[in-house]
């Protein structure tokens, strides 16, 4: 296979990947709504204008080029203008979402030699009960942090919304904190009035193009996540590689209603669901509560919205409630993030299709590649196809027994790609970077996170491919040891492996999905006590609250028995699906316990202790059967009213 690689031309007038965006904005009317929350309006003019106030306001703070800020916020208005300001000012955002910051806090803060973290007050209690805060302490004397500023989501809600805590209430809650008294605070509330004051300081102008823009956690799903570097340029090239004249398939339209899901904070939505619409002209509808699989379908509907980026198994909890005749005709749904699997993604376009709506717009990347390499755009009957490559990405499979390329419709390997977007490394960590881009081809570097991948077929002359899972998904690394069917591992590639052995895997997760009442399933491997390459293969399976484990569990057992796992966990909230990350799932393993079968009509509830065989305990009322419940995050300090 011939492979060429282009790039993008920048600009002249480009200094940062926010002053792009600003070049582009300036031919939109200026009046019309850049972004809307809960209400409240915010034009084109107000908005640039607002980024501004912003920059200043961290520049009086002493935040400025090359401070390394860490930001986790609710989706809101203020958590755009923050990541915009911070950009343009030559800030570097290291970003890390709710869904593992008790996990990546230290990570986050003291080991990326953080200056100022950025954090909604809406996630201190379940910090607090994490004991993530304690954290920063461990360092004093010694610690770099200088300042927390503390915001809250319900600033920029019209008034009868805010949130009626005062300054003093914000006090008392942070005070339990407990934090090193070298740590500067900003409360609630005040990043916001700061804002509004318009402090008077000069803007900087200088050319970031090269220089990092942001830290991204990668998805870390063999529980050891890697921190990406990318710069304004990878920025600025994912959005021209998306220009209308570049790429035709793509049909984001100026003034489009797009729901932002993903929180900023995961890379998917700083280039997809955030940059690349701001970019070309969308109006940014922001809720924090969209996360809700019944929220969301509210919003959908009543706010009339045209463009949404969700993980898959959230398009699939919300359609398996039908939606009526017509109610979503105007919707254009795009899945990124994650392979879908065929028999359900089948079922979800059908709801979609009869609710008026375009088929699933699938796009396949990760964060070491600005999270897209390739897309379904205009692909007729998409069902889980993970597309074609974008303008100026270019890549092939690789067959990992042979190191051949492999160019047949039908065969699987290993992915590999290359885009002027990927990020420049893993931070401060060489040997990861080097095992990532393992393949240099006519003097280009080809990067892989060992997407097992298969060709499906054509379009317009290119390869159509179909993500079918990551091979380190299914690995569990203990004692050295690497546990899983027919997969092995050399300096970060996979190989001398067959795939079909962990067909079963896939088969298992959809068939486990079209049960009624289940909603999400990951698959795991525990490995065995003999220390063979070799496991028991369980599923973590998300369900609806309304539903009974036993009853699901007898489903499974007495229908599915061919793809029934060796046990299965329940949960009961849309946990792993928030961030569209596996991390939550590989953490539970470490749990081994509340796992349940059923053999003969006996309910049994597993164990699976390390070096040792299951454990099997009969359970002697079958409604003694438990989910575990994730802690929820919870807005405790606001008047929100839903």
């Amino acid at each position: 296979m011939q492979i060429k690689t282009t790039y993008p031309t920048i600009g002249k007038n480009c200094f940062s990947a926010i002053g792009f965006i600003r070049n582009l904005d300036k031919a939109n009317d200026q009046n019309s709504t850049a972004l809307e929350y809960f209400g409240n309006k915010i034009s084109r003019k107000d908005y640039w204008a607002t980024i501004d106030k912003y920059r200043a306001t961290f520049l009086s703070l002493g935040i400025g080029k090359g401070d390394v800020v860490t930001v986790c916020m609710l989706n809101s208005p203020e958590y755009e203008f923050v990541f915009s300001a911070l950009l343009e000012n030559g800030s570097v955002a290291s970003t890390v979402s709710k869904s593992f910051i008790n996990a990546d806090f230290k990570r986050q803060t003291i080991e990326r030699n953080a200056k100022v973290l950025i954090i909604s007050i809406e996630f201190v209690e379940e910090l607090i009960k994490h004991g993530a805060f304690a954290q920063l302490g461990n360092n004093c004397g010694d610690i770099k942090l200088e300042r927390i500023i503390f915001t809250t989501c319900t600033d920029y809600m019209p008034y009868e919304q805010k949130s009626k805590m005062t300054i003093a209430d914000y006090k008392a809650l942070i005070s339990a904190i407990s934090l090193p008294k070298n740590i500067e605070v900003t409360y609630p509330g005040e990043l916001y009035k700061m804002a509004q004051s318009k402090p008077k300081i000069n803007l900087p102008s200088c050319n970031l193009l090269d220089e990092i823009a942001t830290y991204s956690n990668t998805g870390g799903t063999t529980g050891a996540p890697k921190c990406a570097m990318h710069t304004h340029k990878a920025i600025v090239s994912i959005l021209l590689s998306h220009d209308r004249n570049t790429y035709k398939e793509f049909n984001m339209k100026e003034h489009s209603r797009s729901l932002l899901v993903i929180p900023i904070s995961h890379i998917t939505s700083q280039f997809y669901a955030l940059l690349i619409r701001r970019a070309y002209g969308a109006n940014i509808i922001y809720n924090p509560f969209s996360f809700d699989p019944a929220v969301l379908r509210e919003i959908l509907i009543k706010e009339k919205i045209d463009d949404v980026t969700l993980p898959f198994g959230l398009y699939y909890a919300i359609t398996r409630k039908p939606f009526g005749k017509d109610e979503l005709q105007i919707l254009t749904p795009l899945c990124g993030g994650e392979p879908t699997p065929y028999m359900p993604t089948k079922s979800v376009n059908e709801c979609f299709h009869k609710a008026g709506s375009a088929s699933l717009i699938i796009g396949t990347g990760s964060t070491e590649f600005g999270s897209g390499v390739m897309a379904t755009y205009g692909i007729e009957d998409r069902i889980n196809e993970s597309g074609c490559f974008f303008p100026y990405a270019s890549g092939f499979l690789l067959d990992s027994k042979t190191g051949k390329e492999i160019t047949e419709v039908g065969k699987r390997g290993i992915l590999y790609a290359n885009a002027p977007w990927q990020m420049e490394g893993y931070l401060n960590d060489k040997k990861a970077t080097d095992e990532f881009f393992n393949i240099t081809k006519n003097g280009v570097k080809y990067g892989t996170n060992n997407d097992i991948v298969e060709i499906v077929g054509e379009h317009n002359g290119k390869p159509i491919y179909s993500m079918l899972g990551r091979a380190t998904d299914f690995v569990l690394t203990e004692n050295k040891q690497t546990y899983y069917q027919g997969i092995n591992m050399s300096e970060g590639r996979v190989v001398d492996t067959d795939f079909t052995a962990g067909d079963f895997l896939f088969d298992m997760r959809d068939a486990l999905l079209n049960i009624d009442g289940v909603m999400e399933v990951q698959p795991v491997i525990l490995p065995k006590a003999d220390g063979t390459k070799d496991g028991y293969p369980v599923a973590d399976i998300t369900i609806r609250k309304d539903c009974k484990p036993i009853d699901i569990l007898r489903n499974i057992y007495n229908s599915n028995a061919s793809f029934a796992p060796s046990g299965i966990v329940f949960l009961t909230r849309f946990e792993r699906s928030l961030a569209s990350d596996k991390r939550e799932v590989m953490s539970l393993r470490d749990i081994r316990s509340g796992y349940y079968i059923i053999e003969n009509d006996i309910c049994y509830r597993l164990s699976f202790p390390k070096g040792a065989n299951p454990q099997k305990e009969v359970v002697p009322n079958m409604e003694l059967v438990k989910c575990i419940e994730p802690p929820a995050p919870k807005l405790v300090y606001s008047s929100i009213r839903m």
